[in-house]
């Protein structure tokens, strides 16, 4: 630290020079972050569920929908047709719309004189009653349209359009179906959804929660420093502290080509909340120097030997805590990690010598907040006093908390579904309920399989297994060339429904295909790969939780390997494919990460403070802070997502802090005085009050995110804030009272 110091004092005006010069380049950059929230950018780019995800739409195009419900009185008018028509080819033409399908694209197989006639229900739009009547009667007799492309009512229709997500930007594609939509004005009700609707509406809501929630944070953090110091510095450097830690991280992000996720949101908040914090003990430290009599740069001095250790411990462990994230196999939480520990470290570094090199240039101010004879300096003296007298109940009060927390544990639940990312009643979950509701949800399993269509076997086993599949509890339809086959071949005997069959010989299978491809080679491509080597069977689901989704999945796979086995190479793919393994590796996140952090912490506090038993004291807290924050999340129903599961790191990283400070500030007040009780209390009055102002700010920010869009970070947010309260009551009442506790062990031990 002497060095540290005497290089500030001697090259104060350099340092404040390269700082602002470093800012102002990373601010360029910044400005033209890029902000990305589908649900394949949380995945690392060679994961392998992304692979086949990406496989299996490179063979047959988009496998996303997006789902647009018109809803009316009655659907089948000839204006609501003539919507419904102009609306599906408008949307046809969009750059990177792989097909629509709808009430004016469907296909019905009719037979003729030269085998089949593949045209659309609705080739033109009905022009009368009767026509209109025709239609309906038709659309009854579908098994394949009614219920999936019109309600059974007759009230509600949809609009699906496949897009390809591999060469196009969907959230361009949604805004100009939207753009479209808006242009039409009738007595229908619009509803827009699919995964990609939500993602898109996600990048909105992210760019809004930006916005609207830093502005906020900026707001209490100032009042909270002026409450603080009652200086104009005071105020000012924590907050160009952060702010140059916001503008270095997102510049830096931008600058290597990445983006912000849809946990990025909370990046700048978080850097203002917790990179205040150093720069809050260092001046909190450097007005109490100046308060003993001592001139600027012997303040300076000071405040750099004693605090500087103590700030770069807690640098140190809050890096550490967010690093562990890196463990995590999701890319936007690993990302995050790596940002948010890069933004604390700038937070650190200027704290340490910008902040100093600042204060060395300027007069001493003429009033001082922090001062032994303020309110809270009483009020912590009688904390003090109150933990000497009550240690043990403080101490059971613990344990009885982290029993508690241990047993509420088990009914945590992990939850990934992208419709929970959304607030109930909020547009975009309304209108996913209503398709749900009408047409059996917006979402689809896509299950490929590689062997020759041509073989009755392959054949017949799909039509087994799409049979068994539609038993199960969320699945409502199936579609494959099954479908097309048994439709063909009703066709080519007259309509006929007892020979909705599907054909049972090479030579037949080949005909029928001879024929599709003749009439429309088009329409068996969703199924059906040039060569015919791989098929695909559509599976649409209903919208679930994270874990019942989990359950279909493996019922879906269980009858594959039932009636496929070993004969057929299958890829199952599809949005709640991804959304299932996200799942999965939100738990491993959680317990990768939790057990990094924790050990990175109690390994870096022991060496800072240069003894285990040191590190073990100040590691005990945090561990009950860790404890309760499961135990809230079981007892309210918080479930565990991408965004809940790196709270337990983010508490273990900055709540640490806290403890470090108290403790190392005892450790320089016992080294002073001899008297273990009285550096105890000096260092709850005095870093005490450093404590409370931090939490403060660090409360108040990520109480903030209340206000977001999200429920996952809206969860995020209050579970984060709380673990912050309570690790700063662990600072001040656990930790002091497990210290006295031992004192006194030590004590009897002597005079046994």
């Amino acid at each position: 630290m002497n060095r540290l110091s005497h290089w500030v004092s001697s090259y104060s005006r350099v340092i404040i020079g390269i700082v602002l010069v470093i800012t102002v380049v990373f601010a360029y950059f910044a400005i033209k972050i890029d902000i990305k929230a589908g649900i394949k950018e949380m995945f690392p780019e060679q994961d392998q569920a992304v692979q086949t995800y990406d496989h299996v739409e490179a063979l047959f195009g988009g496998i996303v929908y997006v789902v647009m419900m018109i809803e009316d009185d009655q659907i089948l008018d000839q204006p609501t047709l003539t919507l419904v028509n102009e609306l599906s080819c408008r949307f046809s033409q969009i750059v990177g719309v792989d097909g629509v399908t709808s009430l004016a694209t469907i296909k019905n197989i009719r037979n003729d004189d030269f085998g089949i006639e593949i045209t659309n229900f609705m080739e033109n739009v009905p022009q009368n009653e009767a026509e209109i009547l025709r239609l309906k009667e038709d659309l009854q007799a579908s098994d394949n349209y009614l219920g999936s492309v019109i309600s059974e009512d007759f009230k509600s229709t949809v609009i699906l359009v496949k897009i390809n997500t591999r060469d196009s930007q969907a959230e361009s594609i949604l805004a100009e179906m939207e753009e479209i939509a808006g242009s039409y004005q009738g007595t229908e009700r619009y509803y827009i959804t699919g995964p990609t609707v939500l993602a898109s509406i996600a990048t909105d809501y992210i760019k809004k929660d930006l916005t609207k929630l830093l502005p906020f944070i900026i707001g209490i953090i100032i009042l909270i420093l002026w409450l603080t110091f009652r200086s104009l510095r005071g105020v000012v450097l924590p907050l160009i502290t952060v702010l140059i830690s916001v503008i270095w991280t997102v510049g830096l992000l931008s600058m290597i080509g990445k983006s912000l996720s849809m946990i990025s949101t909370v990046l700048p908040v978080l850097l203002v909340s917790v990179g205040s914090a150093y720069a809050i003990h260092f001046i909190a430290r450097y007005y109490e120097e100046l308060n003993h009599g001592f001139g600027v740069e012997q303040s300076l001095d000071n405040t750099i030997k004693h605090v500087g250790a103590a700030v770069i411990m807690a640098g140190g462990t809050t890096i550490a805590g967010f690093s562990s994230l890196i463990t995590s196999p999701l890319r936007i939480i690993k990302e995050f990690g790596l940002a948010t520990a890069f933004g604390v470290g700038v937070a650190l570094i200027v704290a340490i010598t910008f902040v100093p090199a600042v204060l060395l240039n300027l007069s001493p101010p003429r009033k001082l907040r922090l001062t032994e004879n303020s309110w809270l300096n009483k009020l912590f003296r009688r904390i003090s006093q109150m933990i000497s007298k009550y240690r043990l109940v403080i101490i059971g009060l613990a344990v009885l908390l982290a029993v508690a927390s241990i047993i509420i544990m088990p009914q945590l639940k992990p939850e990934t579904n992208y419709i929970s990312y959304f607030k109930q009643n909020s547009s975009p979950r309304v209108a996913m309920e209503q398709v749900d509701q009408r047409f059996g949800g917006a979402m689809s399993l896509e299950l490929v399989i590689y062997g020759d269509i041509k073989n009755p076997d392959l054949l017949s086993r799909m039509e087994i297994f799409q049979q068994k599949v539609e038993e199960l509890e969320r699945v409502n339809q199936c579609i494959s060339m099954v479908d097309i086959f048994k439709e063909e071949n009703k066709a080519l005997h007259n309509g006929d429904q007892t020979m909705k069959v599907i054909p049972t010989t090479e030579n037949q299978i080949a005909q029928y295909l001879l024929l599709l491809t003749l009439s429309d080679e088009q329409f068996i491509r969703d199924y059906l790969t040039f060569d015919y080597g791989a098929t695909k069977i559509q599976i649409k689901i209903s919208n679930a939780s994270s874990n019942q989704l989990k359950q279909t999945i493996g019922e879906v796979k269980m009858l594959v390997d039932q009636y496929f086995g070993e004969n057929y190479d299958i890829e199952l793919t599809g949005v709640p494919v991804l959304m299932s393994e996200m799942m999965n590796r939100v738990v491993t996140s959680q317990i990768n990460s939790l057990i990094l952090s924790v050990i990175c912490a109690f390994i870096l506090t022991s060496l800072f403070l240069k003894s285990v038993k040191y590190g073990l004291f100040c590691s005990l807290p945090i561990c009950l802070t860790i404890l309760l924050n499961f135990g809230i999340m079981g007892w309210t129903g918080i479930p565990l997502d991408f965004a809940t599961s790196m709270i337990a790191s983010i508490a273990v990283g900055i709540g640490v802090d806290y403890s470090i400070h108290i403790f190392s500030r005892y450790l320089e007040e016992k080294v002073e005085h001899e008297d273990s009780h009285q550096a105890l209390i000096t260092a709850i009055c005095t870093v005490g009050q450093a404590n409370l102002y931090n939490a403060l700010a660090v409360v108040a920010g990520f109480s903030v995110i209340l206000c977001s869009s999200f429920s996952p970070l809206v969860n995020f947010g209050g579970l984060t804030a709380t673990t912050m309260i309570v690790s700063f009551f662990g600072a001040v009442l656990i930790l002091p009272a497990v210290i006295i506790w031992a004192l006194q062990i030590q004590q009897k031990n002597k005079n046994l």
